[in-house]
């Protein structure tokens, strides 16, 4: 399995790659895409982002996922993402090409179930509900710690499969609250790039300049598919 998530690398060059992210803790960067494995964290493909392509009718979440999919297509590998990437037709669109997928979803997104979900005020900590379709697809809303509910969404979980997480009460003690399985394994292999990162940082190759492409040599290393294969990803194999 591995997961998708959005990286920036800094960059004080000029180039119209550049992008302004006021929530990130780099704030002016170069934006890759990166897919990794969950369990090892080594990096198994990326994509630089160069503004608007292809589709403008297909998101930019969905266009990402499928292009970093694509290389696996008819494998059967799993694929975690954050609601930024996930949305209904792309679920369907992945079990047509044996590319199975799990992820967080936003509320107000189209076709979610609102109408089927039960109400977040509805339901109280540690309960949840499900809503299911024809094909496959399955939406999970659980009521954690807090006021509003997590929503995960499947094409591939057992909805009859009942997991559980540990929580603590006010007093300090662990108990086990029942959850749907979708999110005992959306927070089990959710931080594969985040691994990557941590193996990367360790021998960072990376040094201060205002030459942009300088930056993008050091992306081009990390990609285990090239001749200049990445520390981090020979660390990972070599172990």
């Amino acid at each position: 399995s591995s997961d998708l998530v959005l990286g920036v690398f800094g960059c004080l060059g000029r180039t119209s790659i550049k992008q302004y992210m006021p929530l990130k803790p780099i704030k002016r960067g170069i934006k890759v895409w990166a897919a990794a494995c969950s369990k090892t964290g080594y990096l198994l493909n990326f994509d630089i982002y160069q503004g608007k392509q292809g589709d403008p009718e297909i998101g930019l979440g969905e266009r990402v996922v499928t292009l970093l999919a694509s290389s696996f297509d008819n494998k059967g590998f799993c694929f975690y993402f954050d609601g930024f990437f996930s949305n209904v037709p792309m679920m369907e669109k992945m079990l047509k090409k044996n590319n199975f997928g799990c992820g967080t979803i936003k509320s107000n997104r189209k076709y979610f179930p609102s109408t089927i979900l039960k109400n977040d005020k509805s339901l109280t900590t540690g309960e949840f509900d499900i809503a299911t379709s024809k094909k496959e697809l399955s939406v999970s809303k659980w009521k954690d710690r807090g006021t509003k509910c997590v929503n995960v969404i499947s094409n591939f979980h057992d909805t009859n499969i009942i997991g559980a997480v540990y929580r603590k009460d006010h007093f300090g003690n662990k108990h086990l609250i029942k959850c749907p399985i979708s999110i005992v394994d959306y927070n089990k292999h959710m931080g594969g790039v985040d691994h990557f990162d941590q193996f990367h940082s360790f021998y960072n190759i990376s040094w201060k300049s205002r030459r942009w492409w300088m930056k993008l040599i050091k992306v081009i290393n990390t990609n285990p598919n090239t001749p200049n294969t990445c520390v981090g990803c020979v660390w990972v194999v070599g172990g």
